[in-house]
């Protein structure tokens, strides 16, 4: 095979030529100018099949075909081997194995944990979580009587494989698990048997749950498909029919698209079985497709790439799955109640530039996709919110962890899912689509398969309504839901797929431009504003007005337009101040209409921020807010950050050289930002010219007190960190903690309980009740150059933050006592009044204010 060229020749080849969108693209606009916009139903296939070609061209690499009459089903006899229980020795939190480098291998394909049985170990061990039992002295073999009782003998038993001949040459992909329901002994309902195939694998109740529901298992094992890792050797069965090349498109696939093609021949093997003597009485054409993390990534792709199959389920997709290279919330410190210990700041996200990026995980991808890197992303003609598209209109349903999981970038996944039911919508299949946001347990966990057997049930004719259903079987504690509740719904009916929808997300307005045809576009300059002050709210849309409304329905007000061309309007609020809470602005007009979300915050929400020191963040910590940085991105007017007065340099993003990040809801410090600091010394990071979205013409600027310490990382890993007074707790508790968005049915309900053991469900509507850190503050020496804070007690110069609205510059000298502090900025004749808020002052006793100080100041003479 020669070089094969581009797919359309209207593709450019060096990407850069596509005009760059900070936004989501457009799903209903072709690349190809001629042929403009999908106008109906029956076009959307032309522009489906533009989007498969523009993300194999450009990012996943070419899904080479393969005849269907090709692939074909075989035993092969198994030896006896020794292998270990993934729930006894994973750290599923940190996705890490808790047991001594080099005791063990573990098959990313299928999770599955082997003894290195010749290991021996050369010095003591201690396990990251405490466990004595998996602790190991020097000496110690898996003959050593705690070790050995980890093990488990697997049987001499008989697999399927999969033999896939094309090109003149044979191929084989093995199969895990392919396990048929007995008539009569697993279950009462007859075949033949619609089928769940697992990129992976999925717990033993989760199969035995399957079977006596009626449904088949296969589990597929990637490894044996297309080979995974930093320094990919591009083996398995993909790369033996057709051997890779980088660089010729035809040739240039990445190994998520290697795992779609298994998925296909799969198929192929179970369609060319059922036409024949149907020896496994398989339903070949009823397919759900499940998989977790790099697995849910390649669920995700094998639905979108392969028309055939039924139903998409996958979990945790992250980045290159269904999180996209647009939409980001690293250092967001959601405004929005929790369960305990979920209440934290987001750190490092998981995003499609970043694992290009990243020589692990690159390969993935094609070759090609390395020009989509952090400088060019922009200019990718698409985002994964294409890959669901291509679903449509099979049933999607989509979930994925929070918290801790920060690193699954869970915000981005919604976006994507979000966009995507526009094409759903336009399809006629808006009841669909799902997207179910849970705790952080990174796995295909039990809470989900009830929602899955649900739809299987309703879409392959097993019931006329959609009913989510409880089993015993996952209701142990001992053995069940990964994340160690065993917790399952109880039964409820529901009216479509879509009513699954469970999110806490705010989506920014920028990133949706554009809407579904017979539907008005509808996007909004701002999503955050501070209550009770005047805005400017500014909307563009094609609809005729645009109408406010708050929480109840009713109506604010209407505006009207301040600029009109033919294709759209733009439409300003002027307000005097909207009450805390939530509003929506709607179109008026003949089009279907459409609606975007403002969020009123209390200055104390607004203010409201923490720290991220150590969890989800490879590399650093996180400095938080609840509202966007306005002046993150570009290379002048951004924030600045200093380690004890000294500046450090920070970017938005990394190039291996910088000290600091700037993100979109905070700053992060690095380690190397502090390097010359020792360990154990307390130290001031602060952080200059923080322009936030919620406070129109405000700057502000905070100082926290951080000690570098010795720390164990996301992986478990031991690396320098960092760690403060106040942990990774908020500054304060919300003022609106239940503040989660109208869209969907979930509003005020978030998360979906019990996440944990002991979790009744309850939250509190508003703070908690307690005593609260006050503290005096006196102006004095006021004047158009500064104005000096008195403080009735000493305070921590360490721990401080300001803001000061329309002065943008100031410098700070603090009384040696940390009793008062002089504000001082470059004088201006036409200042007469200093408005300022004070929102992180913390005593020399280590109490924090419980909400920020505001204080209007006359200063002229």
């Amino acid at each position: 095979m020669s070089n094969a060229p581009i797919p359309r020749p209207y593709f450019p080849e060096d990407v850069t030529q596509i005009p760059p969108r900070e936004s989501l693209p457009d799903l209903f606009e072709f690349l190809d100018p001629a042929h403009g916009r999908v106008k109906s139903p029956e076009e959307w296939g032309a522009r489906a099949d533009e989007l498969s070609e523009l993300m194999q061209y450009y990012l996943y690499g070419h899904k080479h075909f393969t005849p269907e009459d090709a692939s074909r089903l075989r035993e092969v006899l198994v030896p006896e081997a020794q292998a270990l229980d993934m729930f006894s020795v994973m750290n599923f939190p940190t996705f890490s194995v808790k047991l001594p480098p080099g005791s063990f291998t573990m098959d990313m394909g299928t999770f599955s944990i082997a003894p290195n049985l010749d290991f021996a170990a050369s010095e003591d061990y201690d396990a990251p979580d405490g466990n004595a039992n998996l602790n190991w002295s020097a000496g110690d073999t898996w003959e050593t009587a705690t070790h050995a009782a980890l093990l488990r003998t697997v049987p001499e038993h008989t697999r399927l494989v999969v033999d896939v001949t094309d090109c003149g040459k044979t191929a084989t992909l093995k199969l895990d698990a392919f396990e048929v329901p007995q008539f009569g002994a697993d279950t009462d309902i007859a075949g033949p048997y619609p089928v769940v195939i697992v990129i992976g694998g999925i717990a033993a109740q989760q199969v035995t749950t399957l079977k006596q529901s009626g449904y088949a298992y296969i589990s597929l094992n990637t490894g044996s498909v297309y080979s995974d890792g930093g320094n990919n050797p591009h083996t398995g069965a993909y790369n033996e029919l057709y051997p890779y090349r980088a660089g010729e498109y035809e040739l240039d696939s990445g190994t998520l698209m290697g795992w779609a093609w298994g998925i296909s021949r799969v198929i192929d093997a179970l369609k060319n079985d059922a036409e024949g003597e149907n020896r496994y009485n398989i339903a070949w054409d009823k397919t759900a497709i499940m998989g977790c993390s790099r697995n849910g990534k390649a669920a995700a792709l094998a639905a979108a790439f392969d028309s055939r199959v039924a139903i998409a389920a996958p979990s945790d997709p992250g980045g290159g799955g269904l999180t996209g290279f647009r939409g980001f919330t690293e250092g967001q410190l959601f405004n929005y109640n929790t369960p305990s210990g979920y209440n934290t700041v987001y750190s490092r996200n998981e995003s499609v530039q970043r694992a290009i990026s990243n020589p692990d995980e690159s390969a993935w991808f094609c070759s090609k996709a390395q020009e989509l890197t952090y400088a060019n992303y922009v200019h990718a003609p698409f985002d994964m919110h294409a890959v669901a598209a291509l679903v449509a209109p099979r049933p999607l349903i989509c979930w994925t962890g929070e918290a801790q999981q920060s690193w699954l970038n869970s915000p981005g996944t919604v976006l994507s899912m979000t966009a995507a039911r526009e094409v759903y919508d336009f399809l006629g299949a808006g009841g669909n689509i799902a997207w179910v946001v849970r705790d952080a347990a990174h796995a295909n966990q039990d809470r989900d398969l009830p929602d899955l057997i649900a739809i299987m049930d309703k879409t392959f004719g097993r019931a006329k309504r959609y009913v989510r259903r409880s089993f015993d079987t996952l209701k142990n504690p001992d053995g069940g839901a990964l994340d160690g509740s065993g917790a399952i719904f109880p039964e409820r009916v529901f009216d479509s797929i879509s009513d699954l929808t469970r999110s806490p997300y705010d989506i920014e307005n920028h990133y949706i431009t554009w809407a579904r045809p017979g539907k008005h576009t509808l996007y909004g300059n701002v999503t955050y504003v501070l209550a009770d002050t005047q805005h400017s709210l500014r909307f563009t849309t094609d609809a005729d007005a645009v109408t406010l409304l708050n929480a109840g329905d009713a109506v604010s007000r209407t505006a009207k337009s301040t600029r009109k061309n033919d294709t759209c309007s733009t439409f300003t609020f002027y307000t005097k101040g909207l009450l805390e809470g939530r509003y929506v602005a709607e179109t008026v007009g003949t089009l279907c209409h459409n609606t975007r979300e403002i969020v009123a915050l209390s200055p104390a929400d607004a203010l409201r921020h923490g720290l991220n020191l150590t969890g989800g963040s490879p590399d650093g910590m996180s400095v938080g807010f609840t509202n966007p940085i306005v002046n993150c991105d570009g290379d002048v007017n951004v924030p600045e950050l200093y380690v004890n007065g000294a500046r450090i340099t920070a970017s938005r993003y990394d190039d291996g050289t910088k000290q600091g990040y700037l993100e979109r809801y905070g700053v992060s410090l690095k380690p190397r930002g502090a390097a010359h600091i020792p360990v154990g010394e307390p130290f001031a990071f602060e952080v200059r010219n923080l322009q936030l979205q919620a406070f129109t013409g405000y700057t502000f600027s905070v100082s926290v007190e951080l000690t570098k310490v010795e720390t164990t990382g996301f992986m478990g890993n031991k690396q320098v960190g960092f760690a403060s007074q106040f942990g990774e707790t908020p500054s304060w508790d919300s003022e609106n903690l239940q503040n989660t968005p109208f869209g969907g049915n979930f509003h005020g309900a978030w998360p979906i309980v019990p996440n944990t053991v002991g979790d009744d469900g309850s939250r509190p509507m508003t703070a908690r009740a307690g005593e609260a850190y006050t503290i005096g503050v006196q102006v004095e020496n006021k004047d158009r150059t500064g104005l000096t804070l008195v403080f009735d007690t000493a305070v921590n110069p360490r721990e401080f933050g300001i803001g000061l609205h329309f002065v943008s510059e100031w410098e700070l000298e603090w009384a040696a006592d940390g009793k008062s502090v002089r504000v001082t900025y470059p004088e201006d004749e036409y200042l007469d009044w200093v408005e300022l808020y004070i929102f992180r002052l913390v005593s020399a006793e280590g109490c924090m204010i419980s909400a920020p100080i505001h204080m209007v100041v006359e200063v002229s003479e």
